[in-house]
């Protein structure tokens, strides 16, 4: 499979065609095509330019839609993604949960039992639902999806949970017909054994994960912030925030075994207030390097404290000469 990203001057993404798997677009709100292969993402670009992803791949063996829930097959690989527009805030966990489960269903029915990536845009994430806050709810519910569907944490995939400025639940994600496998970061608890003051459930998700199938040679870094152990550092101070980020981007990455100095080919940033991007693109870009893609969206991090959050695409790296 092969992953483009816009480049600076792109205005307009790429068209679908026999090859595109998916093309994934930002913008003010979540948008659904007639074409499962094409999704808007509800999180609003920061810079002068409409971000976008395409995959492509050699042949697409099947897409469609059941149940709401857009597919799309290719090089032992699918994508699924599904969008709930109206949700009851006061049935958020179980809204989830029966999202979540109906995918898990859908995906392990067709050949493709093992998640890989997954991403979760939650509107208005730290407002009550289920009476405790949004996030806390969202995770019960994904939680118990994968308890009811027969998951152990081994099988858990990388993740991001991002609040919205936009209704709706979306959650998309790669599925695959083999296992990836899990990385986890030594510097932080396992976000899947967080004392109970994080929620009733804890949140379902694996560091990193290594791709496999057509994905064989990429390392997806799921949402990394600045936590040490389980708990949140340098709260209101973002530059010491990104610094402390960028230490467990790297020890994720000496933990997929990459080379030292490896950098991640795509890394998109979230950031809760827009001004912040000032302070720190000049040091995010020079650890990463001219080569490295970066999207900047506007979006809620899942801790109130966190200004920022990181995850990142890793394709195929020789060391630095």
């Amino acid at each position: 499979m092969i992953l483009s990203y816009g480049t600076a001057d792109s205005v307009e993404p790429p068209s679908l065609d026999a090859h595109t798997f998916a093309r994934i677009g930002f913008g003010r709100r979540h948008l659904r095509s007639e074409d499962p292969r094409a999704l808007t993402v509800g999180l609003a670009p920061l810079g002068p330019n409409q971000p976008f992803e395409h995959w492509g791949v050699e042949r697409i063996e099947d897409l469609g839609w059941e149940g709401g829930m857009g597919f799309v097959e290719g090089e032992d690989l699918m994508l699924v993604h599904r969008l709930i527009e109206d949700t009851d805030r006061d049935a958020l966990a179980a809204t989830t949960e029966t999202l979540y489960g109906e995918m898990l269903e859908l995906t392990a029915r067709r050949g493709y039992p093992h998640p890989l990536r997954i991403w979760n845009l939650v509107d208005s994430i730290h407002d009550p639902a289920d009476g405790q806050e949004g996030y806390r709810a969202f995770s019960a519910g994904r939680a118990n999806a994968f308890d009811h569907a027969g998951f152990g944490v081994e099988r858990i995939p990388a993740a991001s949970a991002i609040g919205a400025h936009c209704e709706g639940l979306l959650v998309y994600g790669l599925f695959a017909r083999s296992p990836g496998t899990a990385v986890e970061n030594p510097r932080q608890v396992p976000a899947y054994r967080y004392p109970p003051e994080y929620g009733i459930r804890p949140p379902y998700f694996a560091r990193a994960m290594q791709g496999t199938g057509g994905l064989l040679d990429t390392f997806f870094i799921s949402g990394t912030a600045s936590v040490v152990g389980h708990a949140s550092n340098h709260p209101d101070q973002p530059e010491a925030q990104l610094t402390e980020t960028l230490r467990n981007l790297e020890t994720l990455i000496e933990a997929a075994g990459a080379p030292g100095g490896c950098r991640p080919n795509l890394l998109r940033v979230y950031v809760r207030a827009p001004h912040d991007i000032d302070r720190i693109e000049p040091p995010l870009r020079r650890w990463c390097g001219p080569a490295t893609r970066i999207q900047y969206l506007r979006g809620d991090i899942c801790r109130r404290d966190l200004a920022i959050e990181i995850e990142g695409v890793l394709q195929p790296c020789d060391a630095p000469s």
